[in-house]
């Protein structure tokens, strides 16, 4: 039975994408369902963005690395109202 995340937060996104327990597309879009979507003209390719752009910013320790995918991320994705 999969449990379904009831507040997903961009760093444990960030921290899952990162760490290999996201590792495809799908993997993420079922993650974030119903509580993240895409902004208007973001699409998967610009999360690959993101990673690459926050690891490269966040260069040193990893929880810096993760606080910069984060933020990278916040401009890709829009949470869902409820």
């Amino acid at each position: 039975m999969k449990t379904i995340n009831t507040d997903l937060k961009l760093k444990t996104l960030a921290e899952r994408i990162m760490f290999g327990a996201i590792k495809n597309r799908l993997e993420l879009e079922e993650k974030i369902k119903d509580q993240w979507e895409y902004k208007k003209d973001k699409s998967f390719a610009d999360v690959n963005i993101a990673v690459a752009k926050g690891i490269e910013m966040g260069h040193g320790k990893t929880e810096r690395k993760i606080e910069c995918v984060e933020m990278y991320l916040e401009g890709v994705f829009k949470k869902i109202k409820k």
